[in-house]
Parts: C-alpha cells; sequence; structure tokens
C-alpha cells in the first residue's frame, strides 16, 4: 500500500482514507478515463482500476475496440474512502485531490476524457445526474469529454451494458465526429415563427414534433427540420401563465399548427406519438401524415432500455443535454 504525500495533509480524508494511487497507462493516451475512488484492492495494490471494477472496464473497453494500454486511467480521490462511502467526504475530499487530477490533465492535454459516474462529473464539468448526461459530448478546451456510467454499477443494472459499449466507441473517435449545430428559437415572437416557418416547413418533407403538457394542458410544441434547426411554440408558462399577450397572435399561431398538422404532405414523426396525437385531437388539432413513432422504434429493438427522447439523443445523436437550453435546474424525468 503506497503512502500518502505530504500533499494530502489536511484532507478530509488524510488520516481515514487508504493507500494512495495515481493513474497509470499510455504516456501519449487516446483517452483519458477517470473514476470515483480506488477501492479495496486499487489501495491495497497501489494501482487504479484492478479489482472487479477494473476487469469489467477493461472488457468493456475490448467490447468497444479500445485497447486499455492506449489509455490513461485515474481518479477523483486517490485514496480509499472507509467503506467505499465516497459522499460523506465530498466535496472537501476532492477538491484536495484535484491538484493530482489536474497534474494529470496537464501531463495529457490531447487525450480526449471519459467520466465514469457521478463524482467524476461532477468533479471536472461541475454537473450533477449522471443518467441525465450519459452519452453526451461536451468540450473542454482542446478536447471533448463524454460521462458514462461507472463499471461497479452495470454489476446492478447489466441491460445498459451495451450503452456503455456504444458510449466508449463513440468516445473512442469523439474528434472525428461533427457534432450537430444547434439553431434552436425557443420563446419566440410572433414574428420569428414566421420566419421559421416560410425557411424550413415545405410540403413533401419530414419533420420531427414532440408536446410538453403540464397536466391535463398543452403546454408547447416543438418542431425540428433537420438535427440543428428546431423551434420551440409555448402556449402555457410553466408558472401557469399564458405565453401569448396578444389574442390576434395567438389565434394565428393555431391557424398555422392547424394547417400543418392537417396537410399530409407534411410528414411526421413523432416521440411516443399515441400519446401526442391523442393530446393534439383532444385539443382541435387534425392530425395527418404521421409516418412514424421513434419511442416506438427504438423500444421494438430495445426493449431492455429507457425510451425517453432525452436517452434516444443520448445514443443517437449526442452533443451536450439539450434540455438545459431552457430549464438547467430542472432534471430529466424519464418517460415510464
Amino acid at each position: 500500500m503506497n503512502a500518502k504525500p505530504d500533499t494530502c495533509g489536511g484532507c478530509v480524508l488524510y488520516e481515514k482514507g487508504e493507500g494512495y494511487v495515481t493513474g497509470e497507462g499510455s504516456p501519449y493516451p487516446d483517452l483519458l478515463v477517470i473514476g470515483e475512488a480506488p477501492g479495496a484492492n486499487e489501495a491495497s495494490q497501489g494501482r487504479p482500476f484492478c479489482g472487479g471494477a477494473g476487469r469489467i472496464l477493461s472488457a468493456l473497453l475490448a467490447a468497444a475496440g479500445v485497447n486499455r494500454n492506449s489509455c490513461y486511467v485515474t481518479n477523483v480521490l486517490k485514496c480509499r474512502p472507509p467503506g467505499n462511502h465516497i459522499t460523506p467526504y465530498l466535496p472537501a475530499a476532492a477538491v484536495h485531490c484535484r491538484q493530482y487530477l489536474d497534474r494529470e490533465l496537464t501531463e495529457h492535454p490531447k487525450a480526449n476524457i471519459v467520466l465514469l459516474g457521478d463524482v467524476a462529473l461532477q468533479s471536472v464539468l461541475s454537473m450533477k445526474s449522471i443518467m441525465k448526461h450519459r452519452g453526451c459530448v461536451y468540450e473542454l478546451g482542446q478536447r471533448r469529454v463524454m460521462p458514462t456510467i461507472h463499471p461497479a454499477a452495470l454489476m446492478r443494472d447489466p441491460k445498459m451494458w451495451n450503452v456503455v459499449v456504444s458510449d466508449l466507441s463513440y468516445a473512442r473517435t469523439m474528434w472525428n465526429h461533427k457534432l450537430p449545430e444547434r439553431r434552436f428559437v425557443i420563446e419566440p415572437t410572433f414574428g420569428q415563427i414566421g420566419t421559421w416557418f416560410q425557411e424550413h416547413v415545405h410540403p413533401d418533407k419530414t419533420y420531427f414534433i414532440d408536446i410538453e403538457t403540464i397536466g391535463q394542458s398543452l403546454a408547447c410544441i416543438g418542431i425540428a427540420a433537420n438535427e440543428s434547426d428546431a423551434l420551440c411554440i409555448p402556449i402555457w408558462r410553466r408558472d401557469g401563465s399564458f405565453y401569448w399577450q396578444d389574442g390576434n397572435e395567438a389565434l394565428a399561431v393555431v391557424e398555422l399548427w392547424n394547417k400543418f398538422f392537417a396537410d399530409e404532405r407534411y410528414k411526421k414523426v413523432m416521440q411516443n406519438g399515441v400519446f401526442d396525437t391523442s393530446v393534439l385531437e383532444g385539443f382541435g388539432f387534425v392530425v395527418n401524415g404521421w409516418i412514424a413513432d421513434t419511442m416506438l422504434m427504438h423500444h421494438l429493438v430495445y426493449s431492455e432500455l429507457k425510451h425517453s427522447l432525452a436517452f434516444l439523443h443520448s445514443v443517437y445523436v449526442r452533443g451536450s443535454y439539450y434540455k438545459d437550453m431552457f430549464h438547467a435546474e430542472k432534471d430529466e424525468v424519464e418517460e415510464s
């Protein structure tokens, strides 16, 4: 078991934590893999990810076509918390250990980063909820960063195995992928709505539709013309107030949607379309030209996995977590 250096003095885990485990791997890694903290095997042997979670990590990397020897593997915390209970020592221990992680990041400036679990996500990107950000891609200076599920968590939820393999496979070549630009219009003016429809909505093209509800009310309707251009038209605000102050503008927006939904020349792909069309029809819209449902297509192939739009985005689109553009404080509520 490695002794802690003097620089660990003053940390809440200086006396309580076991061992001292630095990172290891390629001096010129393609991926810098950051976990949470050493376990019992890691603390005793002085090596990261050499226990059960490490064997799972090696298998995941191999399944993703990544040679572990081409990676640099480390943890946010450099010693093992008592009983592997990390939470009581956060954020203080992570703040103190940041000096070591910063050094490792500096030593490997060209490596893209994979974050395993909540602790790594919070420490590197200052974000919460690994299941919310899993599979998304973020930029950190000249690097790209992908959070994913910690290997140990797969022991409790093995159905996510192939999802993590997919994440790691994508992370291996993150810089080769062009992330979609986001030209999203949120909370538009009446004029912006008219301009967007003139520019993007044309017969015999396919559009992607999703709605949000608040209780029994239709809160907003979203439409995307492609992976980059999308428009969200609110009806009600989350505080319960009506979005439109001008009644004539509100009626014109309703009429615009009426024409779009009723015209089968505008092909429509929906997410949970059975529910969405029932809501739309309940508010007087007639929906024609509905040709596909992304939720059902995904569920037919991967029935064991989540099927919310946010989860589908994390697997098929990547990019940063899109819902934070509008409600940064609100975590995703997964659809059942």
